[in-house]
């Protein structure tokens, strides 16, 4: 989470504004009712999330993890 979600969700808590979020990052405001959701299901949208790093090599543990990573979608 960044501080820019803790930024605007601190925002929105405050009723200073709303913002979109990551769900895993209000679940629990949104289950305690301090956050609600605006609109209707139909305003939820699926979110495709890529990882991306600089061509090259990397120290021993940045490669392991990305092949570890690659090998979760063969």
């Amino acid at each position: 989470q960044s501080m820019g979600v803790d930024l605007f969700k601190k925002l929105a808590l405050n009723r200073k504004g709303f913002g979109w979020f990551p769900e895993f990052s209000v679940k629990e405001e949104l289950a305690d009712g301090r956050l609600v959701p605006i609109g209707t299901d139909a305003h939820i949208i699926e979110l495709d999330i890529r990882l991306y790093r600089a061509k090259g090599r990397h120290q021993h543990v940045v490669d392991k993890v990305w092949d570890a990573i690659d090998d979760l979608g063969t």
